[in-house]
């Protein structure tokens, strides 16, 4: 019986074209992580309406927009994801006022 191959996820094609141009390893896990946050984004988009949490929050970013429950739930994700990365030092992002630095990297 033949099993027919599973296509690659976005992580394993990124983690694949960069280990055959010899990238550095740290630099494969960052963005496979950032994929790993984009499915996260993804499932809490697809699940907001449910959740009750497409709407405003009542706050205005840096940009001078207004903030949706989404975007903060994103901005958590990807803070999670990234401070968790020890190539990582840093995030900005238009949801935070300051520089958001991940201590101990």
């Amino acid at each position: 019986m033949t099993h027919a191959k599973l296509p690659l996820t976005l992580a394993d094609q990124v983690a694949k074209d960069l280990a055959e141009v010899g990238a550095n390893p740290e630099l494969v896990r960052v963005l496979a992580s950032i994929a790993g946050a984009g499915r996260r984004i993804a499932d809490q988009i697809m699940r907001a309406g449910i959740l009750d949490q497409p709407g405003y929050t009542g706050e205005i970013n840096i940009q001078d927009e207004d903030v949706r429950a989404l975007d903060v739930i994103s901005n958590e994700i990807m803070a999670d994801v990234l401070g968790a990365q020890d190539a990582v030092a840093a995030m900005v992002s238009e949801e935070m006022a300051d520089i958001l630095v991940f201590e101990g990297h």
